[in-house]
């Protein structure tokens, strides 16, 4: 792994140059292209949206994505996200990440919400929300999540 046929520099600490290979490429470009969405009251974490796109566009069913302008993309998963909703289906992992790669790489935000109206339909709201403040929400919903896992095992406990 190490340059020693390159003319390199050692770095800061002495050690020789490392020879850029694949995996150092991928590893640097995972850790670079992580992206939080949120979906309703959902935080969806994405690796890569253009490539998570690329790879699963036929699975997500919308067509060939980068003919799809902003509107359409909004409308696709408005649709899917009120079929599932009336169906009383819950939103799989994957298929969550599928639609926040959707969004993110045809119309450049992180957040999708769907307001419910009185007469029953939904009216989407798309916004670019600060990193930092989904990262909070990211945290918080952890917390909430084991904080809930905990008091169930603190009620397993107490009950024998």
């Amino acid at each position: 792994e190490y340059a020693s046929d390159t003319n390199l520099a050692p770095d800061l600490l002495g050690n020789p140059p490392l020879r850029p290979n694949r995996r150092h490429l991928v590893s640097w470009l995972v850790g670079y292209g992580e992206m939080l969405f949120l979906l309703n009251d959902r935080i969806v974490d994405v690796s890569l949206p253009e490539m998570h796109l690329e790879r699963r566009w036929k699975t997500i069913g919308c067509g060939t994505p980068y003919a799809l302008r902003a509107q359409d993309v909004v409308d696709f998963v408005q649709a899917r996200l009120d079929t599932i909703r009336i169906f009383d289906r819950d939103l799989s992992d994957s298929e969550a990440a599928d639609l926040a790669a959707l969004i993110i790489s045809r119309t450049g935000a992180n957040s999708l919400i769907l307001r419910h109206r009185s007469d029953g339909s939904t009216d989407p709201i798309l916004r670019l929300i600060p990193s930092a403040v989904l990262d909070v929400f990211a945290m918080g919903t952890a917390t909430a999540a084991a904080g809930a896992s905990n008091s169930g095992e603190d009620l397993a406990i107490a009950a024998h």
